[in-house]
């Protein structure tokens, strides 16, 4: 399934230390309906909004929505992902538009609820919706019908297993059987680096992000050791553990 980036315009938000604020210094295409229809796009996965941030209710991606619906002929998954809480008002409009794409068979909506970590959201995620709102949230989506995973990413090198498995227990206990994992990528030339990254033996190396139009090289941390025990642990409970968000659609909507 190819993948293809649009966005609402606006910035993230969140305070999150790690942020590259990618929609901030790469241009992807604004939000048209059009544009799908000029590309023929057809069982590709559609990203509407900032990888770390839900921003559902903007008025062009409702407009989009309304459109596509009207429209479209093809099928095609439209991946969220969020750190923020999922009030009754968004989980109504999520729910509405995923119902008409289910009902005429021309996409179906994924959401991932996204964390780095349990215990120190509010010193690392400032200004996102606690841990226990973010539990809530894909309770809430399971129950309405979404196709809800967890996106635990970056996994930070500085915590320990024991609390990402945490994680996976607790939203097991609610449903969630999916995970996907994704490496710490960071800048030195920030607070988030000296506070966590400077002077510790990680394994620095370094990625071209391929899915970016302008295709930049970015420091990362790939936490392997971690990732691998992690993904042991979930297939131990039934689960399922993917690296990429493409991996895990292409699983569930095969």
């Amino acid at each position: 399934m190819e993948r293809h980036f649009f966005t609402t315009g606006h910035d993230c938000y969140n305070k999150c230390q790690y942020c590259f604020e990618i929609f901030n210094t790469n241009k992807f295409s604004e939000i048209s309906c059009r544009d799908v229809e000029n590309f023929n796009l057809n069982n590709c996965i559609i990203y509407l909004s900032c990888d770390t941030e839900f921003l559902f209710l903007d008025k062009r991606a409702i407009a989009f929505f309304d459109e596509y619906v009207l429209k479209s002929k093809n099928f095609n998954v439209f991946s969220f992902s969020t750190k923020n809480n999922i009030d009754e008002s968004n989980l109504s409009c999520i729910k509405d538009i995923n119902d008409k794409l289910k009902e005429r068979n021309i996409g179906e909506i994924k959401i991932s609820i996204s964390l780095s970590n349990k215990h120190k959201i509010n010193e690392i995620e400032e200004g996102t919706a606690t841990y226990k709102e973010r539990l809530s949230s894909a309770k809430k989506l399971l129950q309405n019908g979404i196709k809800t995973t967890v996106l635990i990413k970056p996994v930070l090198p500085f915590i320990e297993i024991e609390e990402y498995q945490e994680i996976v227990n607790d939203f097991m206990s609610i449903g969630i059987r999916h995970f996907v994992t994704g490496s710490l990528y960071f800048k030195e030339d920030t607070p988030f680096f000296e506070k966590y990254i400077k002077g510790k033996d990680y394994n620095i190396t370094t990625k071209e992000i391929h899915w970016i139009g302008n295709k930049p090289i970015w420091s990362q941390i790939y936490s392997s050791d971690t990732i691998n025990k992690l993904s042991e642990y979930i297939s131990s409970l039934n689960g399922f553990h993917y690296n990429s968000d493409k991996e895990l659609i292409c699983d569930i909507f095969k």
